[in-house]
């Protein structure tokens, strides 16, 4: 019985598996025992202060020592004991179940290190490897005007798109605008609603004004034009992910000339545009690193329309490709 059970092949493919997990683990024990993050020294996974009275667990029955070696600056140093060995802990360097801890420092690094400085030297070197980035899609919209009023707009779109990292994708957006002009300036508010497969719902609203300082001609106000604007971006999938705010200042020049109803003629003076923007969707402990891209973007539409009981309608198609690469 015992020969037929040694001459079994099943017997031979079971001792020759345990052989090389034997093997494996006395070359490689780290990884046998999964120890591949922070400190995996069993000197620093206990810690048995100097003033330990208690010297059995009146839980599990246990029993702990502790021995004092000496005093290292007002520091004291201890070898200590524990029983209850388990099958998964390992020996320190002075025996199983003993330890002699003299403490230990650890650092858990967020990004770069604090003391990174790259004006002496400290430099992050990137590589990137990518294959071309490519996005195929057709578009359909539809907008409209109430009554010939340009003021207020609106216009919706649907976008199927296939890129080749991401796969099929619809995007759904609808954009509501309201302008209101006179003497004195003008108002513009708008409401960006889109929702995509790859980006979730995205709502962005944003507010324009723009003010006429200087003289009326004509009952034109003409001069200087003050403008402020600002914007806001919320992600379903991000939260607030930017904050734009921007200014500007406009001047108009006469030229000299009237037009065909007899009134001057103006041209632009010159203008100042200045702003700033706020992205809360991009880490900053981490220094980011831009790879040089080529960008090539098409996009072409058709759009037609027409007038029913004062509902002026338009319809329009197109499609895009777009593709980015190192």
């Amino acid at each position: 019985m015992g020969n037929k059970i040694r001459k079994s092949k099943w017997v031979k493919f079971v001792s020759v598996f345990l052989a090389i997990n034997i093997l494996y683990t006395a070359i490689n024990p780290n990884n046998s025992y999964a120890l591949t993050g922070g400190p995996s020294q069993p000197e620093v996974q206990s810690f048995e202060p100097i003033g330990t009275s208690e010297m059995v667990d009146l839980f599990s029955g246990d029993y702990n020592y502790n021995i004092p070696l000496m005093d290292v600056g007002g520091y004291p140093l201890n070898i200590s004991y524990h029983s209850g060995v388990t099958m998964d802990q390992e020996a320190t360097w002075t025996g199983l179940g003993w330890n002699i801890n003299a403490g230990a420092i650890t650092r858990n690094m967020r990004g770069l290190p604090d003391d990174f400085n790259g004006s002496l030297g400290d430099n992050i070197t990137k590589e990137t490897y990518m294959k071309d980035n490519k996005t195929y899609g057709l578009t359909v919209g539809y907008g409209n005007e109430i009554f010939g009023y340009d003021g207020l707009s609106l216009h919706a779109s649907l976008v199927a798109k296939y890129n080749n990292y991401n796969g099929m994708g619809f995007e759904q957006s609808l954009n509501l605008a309201l302008e209101k002009e006179g003497a004195a300036g003008s108002c513009t508010g708008s409401l960006g609603l889109k929702s995509s497969s790859d980006e979730g719902l995205t709502i962005s609203p944003s507010i324009s004004f723009a003010a006429n300082v200087g003289q009326k001609i004509n009952g034109d106000a003409k001069g200087t034009q003050l403008g402020l604007n600002a914007g806001l971006s919320v992600s379903s999938r991000g939260g607030v992910t930017g904050l734009s705010i921007g200014t500007s200042v406009s001047q108009q020049e006469k030229t000299g000339t009237k037009d065909k109803n007899g009134k001057d003629e103006y041209k632009s003076g010159g203008s100042i545009n200045g702003g700033s923007s706020i992205s809360f969707a991009v880490r900053t402990f981490v220094p980011h690193t831009d790879m040089a891209m080529k960008n090539l973007s098409v996009n072409f539409s058709v759009k037609t329309g027409g007038s029913i009981f004062g509902i002026d309608g338009t319809v329009d198609a197109g499609g895009l490709f777009s593709r980015q690469k190192l």
